[in-house]
């Protein structure tokens, strides 16, 4: 059984052993399994954004005792990934700033994790995405943004999550992976299909401010 949970490093149930095991995975699906030129160490992916103190979404395998699932949530008010390294992705659209769209990036899913993998929105993944919603909700996220490969893309149509491209729409090549940026409006329709999609209905997150402190694909 997956638990799913959300917060800062700051907060007490992100504990360390989650956070360690958070960059552990993500050293597992994207330096060596997606194999991106990324910052990893012993075994451990982080990068410049992970000191901007992010919202993390964490799975954790409760009968495995480890870490299944990631995703990372930042705020555009400040640095975030597609700005700042997949600028050619907006396709000449501008760069969002704004409190009420955040970056979502990092999203993994361990290979096997409840018939999920790091492409696939199985269980686990369905489980984070409502996380995020629901955050999102909560907090006057009206919008979220990602830099995603096409395919990621599909599969956030397949589960009923609408986007729509930035700039001119045209796909760019990340490496050999064909890219988009993609933008998503929130609201309690989408939370809805989403518990009906995922069967679960997480509890809902209290006390998380967008605008920093630690109440807290790409």
């Amino acid at each position: 059984m997956s638990r799913v949970v959300i917060g800062r490093t700051s907060d007490a149930h992100m504990t360390p052993e989650l956070i360690d095991g958070m960059f552990r995975l993500r050293h597992r699906v994207f330096r060596e399994l997606l194999g991106w030129d990324v910052e990893s160490h012993d075994g451990r992916e982080r990068d410049r954004f992970d000191a901007l103190d992010p919202v993390y979404i964490v799975a954790h395998d409760e009968d495995r005792q480890e870490v299944v699932g990631c995703w990372r949530l930042i705020p555009t008010t400040g640095p975030y990934m597609l700005r700042d390294v997949f600028p050619q992705l907006l396709r000449g659209g501008s760069a969002p700033r704004d409190p009420h769209i955040w970056e979502v990036s990092r999203f993994a899913t361990a290979l096997g994790a409840r018939g999920g993998s790091q492409a696939d929105f199985g269980p686990v993944a369905l489980q984070m995405i409502w996380k995020a919603v629901d955050f999102c909700l909560q907090n006057d996220v009206q919008s979220f943004i990602t830099a995603t490969s096409v395919d990621l893309e599909r599969r956030w149509h397949a589960v009923g999550v609408p986007t729509k491209r930035l700039g001119d729409g045209q796909v760019e090549l990340l490496g050999n992976v064909p890219s988009v940026a993609c933008w998503v409006d929130v609201g309690e329709e989408m939370l809805r299909f989403l518990e009906i999609k995922s069967g679960v209905r997480p509890e809902r997150i209290k006390g998380h401010s967008p605008g920093g402190g630690s109440s807290g694909s790409g």
